[in-house]
């Protein structure tokens, strides 16, 4: 895959974003020309060396995240329905996009709607909208199917149901109205958003990269790709302040794949991009120009460069293909009007927070946006100062270092950002850390006094 001519760095005007949009599709297209059955190739995995905060993960499942998956079939080309769902209402910019979506279409066509397909749906009607996902993105491009539209309306008139998870839940409402081309009421989309990831605040410190995931995955669902106006569980800004804070935790854990998703809020959401949101951005574009492609959290450049050369197209696919694709997805949402970074001078601010707070955040292997932070003047870094800190503290409380934890914490009240989520919720795990080790104490004296009876 060779690196794609883009407009100079930092210069995201529209034909930047489209040539962007061109990529993914190039890429989606060719990761759906890969797919098999098969497993195709695993390299080797070498000894780890010491990878620092890129590398923590929470559980096994989140580890799983990092490593080359087979490019299945129907998920890629499902996947690259959603593409083309994204790109749909601003292909008429571009004559190559249109093009390439077109193309791409073509060729998802015949996997979605083939054998596997009509048997599903005519055995498990409790997932049939699940299972018709890449169908109806076409259908709603117009690429009708009728044989496959008749089984569906026959699965779906028994109305069968089938427990789901909120967020699950949410995707199939979606899901209706795609199908059904009608809105759904709101008070079943409200209920179902407040048991969701993004109707409590974000678990800053504690939540995994896969709440994280499913924190994107709303914000599509409620507004289809920034398509309609969200329906909301909280007033739009708290909610910003999560997903930036999901940003920060995105951006140190170096899941670029996961920072793209994350940076889609802005533009689905209708919000004004924040100083962070920028600077994120910027970070995607400029490693998507170094490398010719965006790495995903599973890329290891090494493995890349070990594999036999007839491999080293397929492991880049089965590592980043999804970066790059919702990278695409987060571009064409971007040139919908109104919603791409607005350029506006720099607000003079004090440097003191965010050097104050880099300190904190030192370690032997920088990930990608810290080495950008450091890149920056003094000035330019000061709005990035709550991003430090959340990034921070959560490293701090995944350490489980509450001696870092309090460090920090005094540097935040220094500088006025105590009231940042990270802060406030670390101020609480340091609360209860104390009434737990007051807890354990009583128990131990308790535990003395007794034996001590004993031998009276």
């Amino acid at each position: 895959m060779n690196a794609r001519l883009v407009a100079p760095l930092g210069d995201h005007d529209r034909a930047d974003l489209i040539a962007r949009v061109l990529g993914a599709l190039g890429t989606t297209k060719a990761a759906v020309q890969a797919t098999s059955w098969d497993q195709g190739y695993q390299p080797s995995r070498p000894p780890d060396a010491s990878a620092g905060p890129a590398r923590r993960s929470a559980s096994a499942s989140e580890d799983a995240l990092t490593e080359p998956r087979p490019l299945v079939r129907a998920k890629v080309a499902g996947e690259a329905s959603l593409l083309l769902r994204a790109v749909a209402p601003v292909s008429h910019l571009d004559r190559a996009v249109a093009a390439a979506a077109d193309a791409l279409a073509a060729q998802i066509e015949p996997q979605l709607r083939d054998a596997d397909l009509l048997a599903a749906l005519a055995e498990d009607p409790g997932h049939a909208l699940a299972r018709a996902f890449g169908h109806l993105h076409l259908r709603d491009l117009g690429r009708d199917d009728p044989i496959v539209d008749s089984l569906l309306t026959e699965a779906i008139r028994l109305h069968p149901t089938a427990e789901r998870m909120p967020t699950r839940a949410l995707e199939y409402l979606w899901l209706e109205r795609l199908w059904s081309g009608k809105s759904t009421a709101q008070t079943r989309e409200l209920a179902l958003l407040r048991q969701s990831v993004i109707g409590p605040p974000l678990d800053v410190l504690g939540c995994s990269i896969l709440d994280l995931y499913s924190l994107t995955h709303v914000v599509l669902y409620t507004s289809d790709c920034g398509r309609r106006p969200p329906v909301l569980p909280r007033h739009v800004d708290q909610i910003m302040i999560d997903i930036e804070s999901a940003l920060a935790i995105a951006l140190d854990a170096d899941n670029l794949d996961l920072a793209a998703e994350t940076l889609w809020a802005w533009p689905m959401l209708g919000q004004p991009w924040s100083p962070a949101a920028r600077f994120a951005f910027d970070i995607l574009t400029r490693t998507q120009d170094e490398h010719g492609f965006l790495p995903g959290p599973g890329y290891d450049s090494g493995r890349h460069q070990m594999a036999p050369p007839a491999d080293r197209d397929r492991y880049l696919l089965e590592t980043s293909y999804h970066a790059e694709l919702v990278l695409g997805i987060l571009c064409a949402t971007m040139l919908l009007p109104g919603t791409a970074p607005a350029d506006h001078a720099r607000v003079p601010a004090t440097a003191g927070p965010a050097e104050a707070v880099l300190d904190h955040l030192i370690h032997p292997v920088d990930p990608r946006w810290l080495k950008g932070v450091r890149a920056l003047s003094s000035i330019e870094r000061a709005p990035l100062a709550p991003l430090l800190l959340t990034a921070a503290l959560r490293r701090a409380a995944m350490d489980h270092d509450l001696t870092q934890v309090q460090a920090i914490l005094r540097t935040a009240r220094r500088h006025d950002l105590l009231g940042l989520p990270a802060a406030t919720q670390a101020l609480a795990l340091l609360r209860r850390s104390t009434l737990l080790a007051q807890a354990l104490k009583d128990r131990r004296h308790s535990g003395r006094v007794r034996a001590e009876a004993l031998f009276d």
